[in-house]
């Protein structure tokens, strides 16, 4: 989406805030500051060690879980009998 786009979308939104709640003292150019600050700001999720780190400990404890659960009792069953 360009950025005319979602100024566009942002004016739109903008008059139904200011139609439907005219108490509210936000003004367009402070709406349209922000989220083209926020669209120019990099997100802090891209960062690979934190996904690494994330998707580590679910794909270590996932395993570890069920394998020796299953083998020990499969193993104690066919050893006992």
């Amino acid at each position: 989406m360009s950025a005319s786009a979602i100024l566009s979308d942002l004016q739109i939104f903008h008059g139904k805030l200011v139609k439907d709640h005219p108490d509210l003292t936000w003004d367009f150019t402070e709406i349209a500051e922000y989220v083209i600050g926020e669209l120019e700001t990099p997100p802090d999720t891209g960062n690979a060690p934190q996904s690494a780190n994330v998707e580590e400990p679910k794909g270590d404890s996932v395993p570890v879980s069920p394998s020796p659960k299953a083998p020990s009792a499969g193993d104690a069953n066919s050893g006992a009998e």
